[in-house]
């Protein structure tokens, strides 16, 4: 693993979704004001899944779940810790993403 890697390990549940979007809009977008969409072949999976957590789809799923704003069957079926897993595979694939278009990879939950 990197030391990148590693230290997503570190961090909270709630680091690692505002990780996971910041390292989304940088896949998506070429500046900070999000206005210019970067022109890279991505798979179409992969671009979904960025968009997902861009939009903050992500972020409501999650949030959604663990304060009971669904039903009860879900709130009770939802597992954190298989769910923090699939977090942190999404953070790992955002970083190597990244790294291969020669994008720096911040360190820490920005």
């Amino acid at each position: 693993m990197s030391a990148v890697t590693d230290a997503v390990e570190e961090l909270s549940f709630e680091d690692k979704l505002n990780r996971g979007y910041h390292l989304a809009l940088e896949i998506i977008y070429e500046d900070d004001h999000c206005t210019r969409k970067r022109d890279w072949s991505l798979s179409r999976e992969l671009e979904n899944e960025a968009h997902e957590w861009a939009d903050g789809l992500v972020h409501k799923y999650h949030y959604n779940r663990i304060e009971g704003r669904c039903s009860l069957a879900a709130s009770l079926a939802y597992d954190l810790a298989a769910e923090e897993r699939k977090v942190d595979e999404a953070i790992a694939r955002f970083e190597a993403v990244l790294k291969q278009h020669g994008v720096e990879v911040p360190d820490g939950p920005e």
